[in-house]
């Protein structure tokens, strides 16, 4: 039993990558690319970037969208499977070089107050 995501995508720039985002197991995610698709920068250059290739790209994402993209039949399965997510303000803890040099020095400390126990 799997449950496919149709929100994810990037957008970086004048381009966008659609991802199909999939629970498969316990907590895993797998994200599948469906189509990546570049942006005209100016009005001068749409004529250019409308062409068959992206229409077809473009119809390729809507029939993923719509062939996968099922609500489940057993919601609470999924409810189960689901993790939640680590809050950005704790990542950026773990890689700030200032806070790391206290948290070993937390743990030294932590480490001699046991020792003389």
């Amino acid at each position: 039993m799997s449950k496919l995501y149709p929100k994810s995508n990037l957008i970086r720039g004048f381009a966008i990558t659609f991802f199909l985002t999939r629970l498969d197991h316990d907590g895993l995610y797998v994200m599948y690319e469906v189509g990546h698709l570049e942006f005209p920068s100016s009005l001068a250059q749409l004529p250019v970037s409308t062409n068959l290739k992206n229409l077809n790209i473009l119809l390729l994402v809507c029939h993923v969208f719509w062939k996968f993209c099922k609500k489940s039949d057993i919601p609470s399965i999924m409810q189960q499977r689901r993790r939640t997510s680590v809050k950005l303000t704790d990542l950026i803890d773990l890689t700030d070089p200032t806070k790391g040099e206290n948290i070993h020095a937390r743990e030294l400390q932590n480490l001699e107050v046991g020792a003389e126990q």
